[in-house]
């Protein structure tokens, strides 16, 4: 027997062209041809009605102008959609929000999932900026897939098409893995920072870029030190002395604001400001002072007239009050 009669059967070997023409073929033979081609690289080709370009930085620091990689995310998604003709109908950016969350966890995911359509694409410079928490990101992709919805990965090459869709095995794995890589990379970031913020602390200097309400940073040429901010001190113990007298939140904001003080930005303080300073510094204080199981010495709302009532001489009688 030749060579050429131990060749398999084939469609070029009948006389048909390597494309085969699927008006042609049985309904049987058809389906069953859609169901078991050969991948090629069409496939693997992002597809839709429009896309969604979505792009995510972890701190507000990196956010900052100048500072981040938001526009390089945008404009790598928009390279990535060049030639394929689906356009861009929108640009997400969430910007402080980490990738160990749920993408309805974020503001700006959030409405990204209330607008995008079946038939449309989410795009992601790469798997990273959608998700760095395995469990968590194969949920999203998988509800995303559910509602008909595909998603494609920029720089990883990476094209996940809606569901009823089939996935090659190796479509799979490469997801998975581009996940559990993720979250690695994240968890060994997070390690490592832990780990360089207790070795400052060590040595007695401050690791974060900020200053707890009442200190300041100061340089001492190796690195930073905390001292005390007299002007904010002044702050926290007038909101300490109005709260322990029974004050609510927006009297405190007023009480700081009739006293002249403003907050880090220069301006005057605000409510839901006041509030967080109140549950971060205040209120922890005052409760540790009265010691664990004690009563606390902070008045009753009703107790203190001068205090309970919302007015502008309300406020006055706060401040003319001093400490005993």
């Amino acid at each position: 027997m030749s060579a050429r009669d131990r060749q398999g059967v084939g469609p070029s070997h009948l006389g048909r062209p390597d494309t085969i023409d699927l008006g042609s073929l049985p309904l049987p033979m058809r389906r069953a041809w859609e169901r078991y081609h050969e991948p090629d690289a069409v496939r693997h080709r992002p597809q839709g009605d429009g896309a969604h370009i979505y792009a995510r930085v972890s701190s507000e620091e990196q956010a900052r102008p100048g500072r981040t990689s938001i526009d390089e995310q945008i404009r790598f998604g928009e390279k990535g959609l060049a030639g394929t003709g689906i356009p861009i109908v929108g640009k997400w950016q969430d910007e402080g929000f980490t990738g160990a969350s749920r993408l309805g966890d974020r503001p700006v995911g959030r409405e990204l999932l209330a607008v995008v359509k079946p038939g449309e694409i989410v795009v992601a410079y790469r798997i990273d900026r959608f998700s760095r928490d395995t469990r968590l990101g194969l949920a999203d992709v998988d509800e995303l897939r559910q509602r008909g919805v595909g998603l494609y990965f920029v720089a990883d090459h990476r094209w996940i098409p809606p569901a009823g869709n089939e996935l090659d095995p190796m479509d799979v794995l490469s997801l998975q893995q581009g996940v559990v890589l993720a979250q690695f990379e994240r968890d060994l970031l997070v390690a490592r920072t832990k780990a360089g913020r207790r070795a400052q602390l060590d040595r007695g200097y401050w690791p974060w870029s900020l200053a707890p309400c009442g200190w300041k940073r100061v340089h001492d040429g190796i690195g930073w030190k905390l001292v005390e901010d007299d002007y904010e001190q002044k702050a926290l113990a007038l909101m300490r002395r109005c709260y322990q007298r029974g004050a609510s939140a927006p009297q405190i904001t007023a009480a700081l604001n009739e006293a002249g003080f403003g907050n880090r930005r220069g301006v005057s303080f605000e409510y839901s400001g006041v509030y967080v300073l109140l549950r971060k510094y205040v209120i922890p204080e005052v409760g540790s002072k009265s010691g664990a199981g004690a009563i606390s010495n902070r008045a009753k709302p009703n107790g203190n007239p001068a205090i309970g009532a919302a007015s502008s001489s309300g406020v006055s009688a706060v401040l003319q009050q001093k400490d005993p």
